[in-house]
C-alpha cells in the first residue's frame, strides 16, 4: 500500500505528463492490486469470511507470491527481443502472462463496479461517454489513500483506489 502509494506521489510529481510518470502510475496500480491480493487480514473485503476463509486467502496469498518467484510457463520464449522491450515500455511483458493478474483484485474491482452502476442507476456508463477532470482522480486517490491508512472500514477503498489507478 505504501509502495503504491509512494509511486502515485511521485508520479504527481513528474506532473502526469511524462512516459516515465505514465509508468509510474501503471506500477502504483500494480502495487495496490497486490495489496490488495496479499493482504489476508483486509478488514476492507469479506471481513466476516464470507466468501473466502481465511486458510483459503493463505492459499491464495502463497500462490501469488509463487507465480512470480516459480514461474512455470511452457510459452513464454526467454529470448531477448530488444525491439519488443523498448516498444512495450519498461513494464511491458511480450508473453501478456494475463495469469499474474491478481484475481482478488480484480473481484474487488468487479464488486465495485456493481455497486457503481447501482448508485449512478440513471447513467453509470457517463464517465466513459464525457470523460472526466484527472483532478477528481486524483483528489479520490488522496481520499482513499488517507481512508486506507485512517482504518475506515465503511468501504472498500482499495478497490476504489484500483478503480481509480486503472480509469
Amino acid at each position: 500500500l505504501n509502495c503504491s502509494e509512494g509511486l502515485f506521489h511521485k508520479a504527481l510529481d513528474e506532473g502526469l505528463q511524462t512516459k516515465s510518470s505514465r509508468e509510474l502510475l501503471l506500477m502504483a496500480g500494480w502495487t495496490l492490486m497486490a495489496a490488495a491480493e496479499v493482504g489476508i487480514s483486509d478488514p476492507f473485503y469479506d471481513r466476516d469470511h464470507a466468501r473466502h476463509s481465511p486458510e483459503w486467502r493463505a492459499e491464495m496469498r502463497e500462490e501469488f507470491y509463487k507465480q512470480y518467484l516459480e514461474p512455470h510457463v511452457a510459452f513464454v520464449d526467454d529470448s531477448e527481443d530488444l525491439e519488443m522491450e523498448r516498444v512495450l515500455g519498461k513494464y511491458g511483458l511480450a508473453s501478456c502472462r494475463f495469469d499474474l493478474i491478481p484475481s482478488v483484485a480484480l473481484e474487488r474491482v468487479d464488486i465495485h463496479n456493481e455497486l457503481c452502476r447501482v448508485k449512478w442507476k440513471r447513467d453509470p456508463g457517463a464517465w466513459l461517454r464525457d470523460g472526466f477532470l484527472i483532478s477528481s482522480r486524483v483528489d479520490s486517490m488522496h481520499r482513499h489513500y488517507w481512508s486506507i491508512h485512517a482504518r475506515d472500514y465503511g468501504e472498500d477503498h482499495l478497490a476504489h483506489g484500483i478503480w481509480n489507478l486503472m480509469a
